[in-house]
């Protein structure tokens, strides 16, 4: 499939169907003019297929923590420290898991951030 990949507007396979995305079906406007939707259109359906729902809540919670709690020890305003904790909490509680909401939570509070 990498080798697929690389052609234009191949997006990979979905249900055992190829799936073509146009790049040009994406209009460049706005926020959108330095995003590659094409790119990231791609890369989810990769994710997709090797992850479930729950898997990639608990990744994204994580990551969210990670940003909150350097935004903390980068000193960055705290509405960002906030939004960020905010989204952590977020994507953890949408996981499911209470162990993983825990763990959020407890890592958030280590750093004095409150949600």
């Amino acid at each position: 499939m990498q080798d697929r990949l690389r052609l234009p507007g191949w997006a990979g396979v979905e249900g055992g169907r190829a799936c073509v995305i146009d790049p040009n079906r994406f209009e460049r406007t706005s926020i959108f003019k330095s995003m590659d939707l094409t790119k990231s259109t791609v890369e989810a359906m990769e994710e997709l297929a090797e992850k479930d729902i729950k898997q990639i809540q608990v990744e994204t919670a994580a990551k969210w923590c990670g940003r909150a709690l350097a935004a903390k020890l980068m000193d960055l305003p705290e509405r960002d420290v906030t939004e960020f904790a905010h989204e952590a909490i977020e994507h953890a509680a949408l996981s499911g898991d209470e162990d993983v909401f825990l763990s959020i939570r407890a890592a958030l509070r280590q750093f004095s951030i409150e949600t």
